[in-house]
């Protein structure tokens, strides 16, 4: 019965947003949501739309992750980010005409995960990928992974907590670069304040493109999307998207302009 269904795909939710602790704050949960499908039995509706209300108070994040011929990493990517300590995410596996098993890979992670969602398409490249993305994503944040990196367990929520502290619209980490020995090396970024407001969003925009003359690197600040968390409703608004790295030098930093 429909209203049993929906009982289902509830409580598959709330096992997927929800950490250890809030679960066992929200027992009582459970007993409205037993309540709440009898209810709808009889054909009273009361207590579902509370439910959908109270998991609707943390936001949904999208996680969207071009795939291509990255078979040996894509795992190592899927882990840290089904592991992420923010449970409240959709992945949007985009699989740009992969020529090994990643297509496999993505059905794979879909039938196993709610939370996956895939796109098998024709190859054009990595912005384009992440277009196809970004056109069905529902969150209201979106951040760009790559499929041959992984991320922190609490990448995104860190992200979110601190953008919600300081009621931004964007995001940025420190990340940190692999080499070829195994070490971990924090990248050189040199972020000249905690916060950028208004004309000052274009220091940050300039260090991405450039250092003054004496600096220790090329770039203050790198201009890759995969360390940030951006908002949704605003790159929807304005039409923000890739264009092709086939045609540009970098897809990335157009995109921040």
């Amino acid at each position: 019965m429909k209203e049993i269904k929906a009982l289902t795909e509830i409580i598959q939710k709330l096992n997927y947003v929800m950490t250890r602790k809030q679960k066992r704050e929200c027992v009582g949960i459970f007993f409205l949501l037993i309540i709440g499908a009898l209810l709808e039995l009889i054909g009273i509706s009361i207590v579902l739309p509370f439910i959908y209300a109270i998991m609707d108070m943390e936001k949904l994040i999208s996680i969207i992750v071009p795939v291509y011929n990255v078979s040996q990493y894509i795992d190592r990517c899927m882990t840290s980010l089904l592991n992420q300590t923010y449970r409240n995410i959709e992945i949007i596996m985009v699989d740009d005409g992969s020529l090994d098993n990643c297509g496999i890979k993505c059905d794979q992670y879909a039938a196993k995960d709610l939370r996956v969602r895939v796109i098998h398409k024709k190859n054009a490249g990595l912005g384009m990928a992440r277009n196809v993305g970004l056109d069905i994503a529902q969150g209201q944040y979106v951040t760009f992974i790559d499929s041959d990196d992984y991320t922190d367990v609490r990448m995104i929520e860190r992200l979110y907590r601190r953008l919600q502290y300081e009621n931004a619209d964007t995001c940025f980490c420190r990340y940190y670069d692999r080499t070829a020995d195994g070490r971990n090396l924090l990248a050189r970024e040199t972020y000249k304040k905690d916060r950028y407001d208004g004309e000052k969003v274009k220091e940050l925009l300039l260090g991405m493109i450039g250092s003054l003359p004496g600096a220790s690197g090329d770039v203050e600040i790198g201009m890759s999307v995969w360390k940030g968390l951006y908002s949704l409703d605003i790159i929807k608004k304005y039409g923000i998207f890739f264009p092709s790295e086939r045609e540009y030098i970098s897809e990335d930093i157009i995109f921040h302009m």
